[in-house]
């Protein structure tokens, strides 16, 4: 299931001293057998560590973050972090944590906090697998919290439920519902990319169906900002 480059990958980051598992999208399709290129890997091992690893990142460190392209993938390989607080919708403080545990806490639907070994076994905090099987999008933690703390969630669980065949969970969808007004705080270019992935999986009747139309100054299903 794991390509051998990005197995070689794990294996060194574990062979230095430090945990390396893949997470979120790759490990969420490879479940229900869609091919992704985008690698995600979460470490606890700091950005530093990371360049003496493999050399300067490919892109500005922001995060945590490591960017590398290997073959035909792209890999981001993220420092384990604990979110502490957001405003406007915008995240304004976060540390490096060593802990698993606090990273899953702050990913945001049950399905994208799972985490697979380098021998592919599964480490399922939230049953992400479970809800996948339900076919069911739950969020981590209290959704209208989760919402209110960053708005492009609505719109990213509505990608997600489009492009998997989900049933958005009661709770979330209340929340998006109380909370949809704040996407006019979310700057243009984060909408427009979430956007694009609706309309690829034919999300425009669950926006509509939502009420997020109006919010996102959609007319007659033309984009007006």
């Amino acid at each position: 299931m794991i390509p051998s480059v990005i197995k070689n990958l794990l294996v060194k980051i574990e062979q230095s001293g430090f945990e390396a598992y893949l997470v979120g999208g790759f490990v969420r399709d490879a479940l229900v057998c869609r091919k992704t290129n985008d690698i995600d890997i979460a470490t606890n091992a700091l950005p530093k560590d990371l360049t003496l690893l493999f050399g300067p990142s490919s892109k500005t460190e922001m995060y945590g973050s490591y960017h590398l392209k290997i073959d035909q993938y792209t890999v981001d390989i993220t420092t384990y972090r604990k979110e502490i607080c957001y405003e406007k919708g915008k995240l304004c403080e976060m540390v490096y944590s060593s802990n698993m545990l606090e990273d899953a806490k702050r990913r945001d639907f049950t399905m994208n906090a799972i985490y697979m070994n380098k021998n592919e076994e599964i480490i399922d905090l939230y049953d992400g697998r479970k809800d996948l099987r339900e076919k069911k999008l739950k969020m981590i933690g209290n959704p209208m919290v989760r919402l209110e703390e960053d708005p492009i969630r609505i719109l990213r669980a509505v990608r997600f439920a489009s492009m998997y065949h989900l049933e958005i969970d009661r709770l979330l969808k209340k929340a998006i519902l109380k909370t949809k007004k704040n996407l006019k705080n979310v700057s243009i270019v984060k909408i427009r990319k979430e956007l694009d992935g609706i309309l690829l999986s034919d999300g425009f009747s669950l926006l509509k169906k939502l009420g997020l139309l109006k919010e996102l100054g959609i007319t007659n299903q033309k984009v007006v900002f």
